[in-house]
């Protein structure tokens, strides 16, 4: 999310961090549920991801659900994994993810 905060606005540079960050924590989260379902540092990160993308606009909230479910994909995970389970509870937006997605 630093380099997404950090680049240019140019939409395709902006999506390309989003999904790269959905994917390290797609993949972070998933490791965490492997070591307890929930701990105090996990509720950390859980703070800070809700931090992240409760600022993101649809577009980049798309591009961002895009590239956790590319990784869900990619790697077999179940799903809903962790972060999407997180954000449908947390955000009650995963209305904007494709609808196939979950």
């Amino acid at each position: 999310m630093r380099r997404f905060r950090r680049a240019d606005k140019d939409a395709e540079q902006a999506a390309a961090h989003l999904r790269a960050a959905a994917q390290h924590f797609t993949l972070a989260l998933e490791y965490d549920r492997l070591f307890a379902p929930t701990f105090r540092d996990l509720r950390r990160g859980l703070d800070a991801i809700y931090d992240e993308l409760k600022g993101l606009n649809a577009v980049e909230f798309t591009a961002f659900m895009q590239g956790a479910a590319t990784t869900a994909g990619a790697y077999g995970l179940q799903r809903p994994t962790h972060l999407e389970q997180f954000i449908e509870a947390e955000l009650d937006i995963m209305d904007a993810a494709e609808p196939g997605d979950r």
